[in-house]
């Protein structure tokens, strides 16, 4: 059964243009062997960019830490490459059970009369 909102074969809109990590030029590293080899490498990857970025921001250099992020999403982008899942349709069913899970705890704190119900 394919999953909700799946189209890996989509550009990423919020990518710049051709800087989708999804892109040719991916692709085209990839065939010639400067890509991970599975998964799991591509989340070892991750790990060591989201060391790198605590670094950046321990340091405190705006410019570097804008850097290390960068570089932690363009391997998240890559990892659902990878994948062959569709990263905005990931990011938007985040989203949707965020929002489920917030407007429970809203209405569990309403009950309890610690927030305002929320008006429909």
């Amino acid at each position: 059964m394919p999953r909700r909102g799946h189209r890996p074969a989509r550009r990423c809109a919020s990518w710049p243009a051709g800087d989708d990590p999804r892109s040719k030029t991916s692709k085209r590293a990839a065939r010639v062997g400067f890509d991970w080899t599975n998964p799991r490498d591509v989340l070892a990857k991750i790990a060591e960019e989201t060391g790198e970025l605590v670094e950046a921001m321990d340091g405190g250099d705006k410019d570097r830490i804008e850097d290390e992020y960068g570089d932690l999403l363009f391997v998240m982008a890559n990892l659902s490459r990878h994948l062959d899942i569709d990263p905005e349709a990931a990011v938007r069913r985040a989203n949707e059970k965020f929002r489920r899970r917030f407007a429970h705890i809203e209405e569990s704190l309403a009950a309890t009369g610690r927030v305002e119900r929320r008006k429909p």
